[in-house]
């Protein structure tokens, strides 16, 4: 599954726990991508409160440690550390999706920064009523190629060739993705270039 192995490679830190990994995959067997890049938790969720525009949405939960919590701040906790006190966990998609847990669409913010966002969300964002399932085909599309070459990173293929090699996406999008992807602070390479002997890098690989 390819959400699972970079989830996996970008929590290989010094304090990760096999405890941590193992509820980490557990919740990765009950996500499917969507659309703009989000992972969506299929599992159980919260109940929608409230009607109209700015309404209550559902948001994944589940039972972790015997008690009832909510996956995409235990997901920020495993990859990201602590949430500070007091702090909520933003879904900062590119077209926020209440049930992504994407590690790198997870944003700790105090309430009154999220209340902002979601004003801003609702009043501005058109597809914030729709939803992200009608987003342009062209913006679905680049979100999947670059999680196909973050795979291909996380799995050891350190040079534009090898990407390539593996996922079969032309050179030139290997090498703008790439970029972007850099960044956007989750991958690097030593130098000038990347090389064999410095090759692209997951950040927290």
């Amino acid at each position: 599954m390819l959400i699972s192995h970079i989830y996996l490679a970008l929590a290989r830190q010094p304090d990760t726990t096999i405890r941590d990994l193992s509820i980490l995959d557990g919740i990765l067997r009950r996500v499917t991508p969507g659309p703009y890049g989000c992972w969506i938790w299929s599992g159980t969720a919260t109940s929608a409160g409230g009607s109209g525009r700015g309404s209550a949405k559902p948001y994944p939960q589940a039972s972790i440690g015997g008690r009832p919590q909510r996956v995409h701040r235990v997901v920020y906790e495993i990859v990201h550390g602590s949430i500070p006190a007091g702090y909520h966990v933003d879904h900062a998609c590119p077209v926020p999706h209440t049930l992504c847990v994407r590690w790198d669409h997870l944003e700790a913010v105090p309430p009154s920064e999220n209340e902002r966002r979601k004003h801003v969300r609702v009043t501005a964002d058109p597809y914030w009523e729709v939803g992200p399932d009608q987003l342009p085909q062209h913006q679905i599309t680049a979100m999947t190629r670059r999680d196909q070459i973050l795979l291909a990173v996380a799995e050891g293929c350190g040079v534009p060739e090898e990407i390539v090699a593996a996922t079969g996406i032309s050179r030139t999008m290997v090498t703008v993705d790439l970029q972007e992807l850099a960044s956007q602070g989750l991958i690097w390479h030593e130098g000038v270039r990347a090389s064999r002997s410095r090759p692209w890098r997951l950040v927290s690989g």
